[in-house]
């Protein structure tokens, strides 16, 4: 029996326009990390090594994960995944956002609105994807406030994850 989680896509069109084309080393006062994951890396900064071996997989090792650190402590992290199998109606330069975490001690300031921000600016050139559930109001406000548009609700298959647009 196939079993399938119903979300909500959200594509922001590639006419967006910042002036800032590369990461910056701090970002609302916190250190910036890029990391792109190799096979003696991929559990860095507390992640699941195993969850990032299968996107190390799935993306031929081509994703990366943008970190805010303070200190020790990762503020936020968010993928930044090119298209792969998981996603067919990405195009080949499409690049999808997520899944994306702020530390329950940092949330309500405004970190992901702005972090999401900065991945528009530096991808202003490519279109960008995300998907949440239909419950998670607040990432639904966030992708919005950010310049992100609807575009169709997805069906996501549980035992291969692979995300299709319902029709």
């Amino acid at each position: 029996m196939k079993l399938t989680v119903k979300q909500v896509l959200y594509r922001l069109p590639n006419n967006a326009t910042q002036e800032q084309n590369k990461w910056p080393l701090t970002f609302l006062g916190y250190q910036v990390s890029l990391l792109s994951p190799g096979l003696l890396s991929l559990g860095k900064y507390g992640r699941n090594p195993i969850i990032n071996l299968l996107w190390y997989l799935a993306t031929y090792g081509k994703f990366k994960i943008l970190y805010l650190l303070d200190g020790k402590t990762v503020v936020h992290y968010s993928y930044i995944t090119p298209k792969s199998f998981r996603f067919p109606f990405m195009e080949k330069d499409d690049f999808m956002i997520g899944p994306c975490f702020t530390n329950i001690s940092y949330r309500g300031k405004g970190i992901f609105t702005e972090v999401l921000r900065l991945i528009n600016s530096v991808y202003n050139d490519k279109e960008l994807w995300t998907y949440t559930t239909l419950t998670n109001i607040t990432s639904q406000k966030v992708f919005e406030r950010t310049g992100y548009k609807f575009y169709s609700f997805v069906k996501m298959s549980r035992l291969s994850k692979i995300v299709r647009l319902i029709k």
